[in-house]
């Protein structure tokens, strides 16, 4: 039961940092900027706002793709994921060709657990721009749900390769290499990733897990407490401890995954966003 508990938890957790809904929520001038206004109220975690205002400047303007595309990604972040994926879908068949939808659709099956078919839409988005690395990087996460880890590395390699100022993908590959019995190759790339002023809570806490599958876990402990309570430190220290025994490159290993945020506890730690 406490396994498929994990489980639960890391394909839940597939949600961005962004899909909890804040309790301070900026005010936004609509009416000057209203697809300015509508992202920073996805950014600042006001959903709602966000779904509202996007529908509205289709409204305005229905052959405005990137508010389609925005519009399915706040859907999105509030885990209304079939609207998502119908919103994805509709620019596709309104747009044509467009990568941007295919890479959403790909993002929605991942949340909903169907890696196979979300490889497909990746595979799509491929088709029309070979150096996609954000579909690079959602074929990674993919095959690592599906437990292809080589396949899932080399795939999160490509995309760093050809993004190589994206940290995402590094983390996302560090976290491969953690899971993957690696976890001192995952420390030494996420204590770098760490000391940049930009690190989130996501990579210092991706950061503790790779310290306590290597063994340390006084410092996964401290680097814990940098962004959680002492109950979700134990929490998930007490996860660390659960799969230290499992055998890794097993798609079970690699869909459990610890929290990452004390008012997102489901949110995954493989950054796997598209838009």
């Amino acid at each position: 039961m406490y396994m498929n508990k994990l489980q639960t938890l890391g394909l839940i957790g597939l949600l961005s940092l962004g899909g909890c809904v804040s309790s301070d929520v900026q005010r936004h001038d609509f009416k000057a900027d209203p697809m300015s206004s509508a992202e920073q109220a996805r950014q600042n975690g006001d959903i709602a706002t966000a779904v509202r205002q996007y529908r509205e400047v289709i409204r305005e303007d229905s052959r405005n793709k990137e508010a389609y595309i925005k519009l399915g990604y706040a859907l999105l972040d509030g885990n209304y994921t079939n609207e998502a994926y119908k919103t994805f879908k509709e620019a596709e068949e309104k747009f044509g060709k467009c990568g941007d939808s295919h890479r959403g659709m790909g993002a929605v099956l991942l949340v909903m657990d169907r890696p196979e078919e979300a490889i497909q839409q990746y595979n799509h988005a491929l088709d029309l721009d070979p150096q996609d690395a954000r579909a690079i990087n959602g074929q990674g996460i993919g095959y690592e749900l599906l437990g292809h880890t080589k396949k899932a590395q080399a795939a999160y390699r490509a995309a760093m390769e050809l993004d190589p100022s994206n940290s995402k993908f590094e983390n996302n590959y560090a976290l491969s290499l953690t899971l993957d019995g690696q976890g001192h190759e995952g420390v030494h790339i996420f204590e770098r990733l760490a000391r940049s002023p930009n690190a989130t809570p996501r990579v210092r806490q991706n950061l503790a897990l790779a310290y306590g599958l290597s063994g340390d876990m006084s410092k996964a402990r401290h680097v814990g407490r940098m962004d959680l309570s002492d109950a979700m430190v134990k929490t998930n220290l007490n996860y660390i401890r659960a799969i230290k025994g499992m055998q890794p490159n097993t798609s079970r290993y690699a869909n459990v995954l610890p929290t990452n945020l004390e008012q997102a506890p489901l949110d995954a730690a493989r950054t796997w966003r598209g838009g």
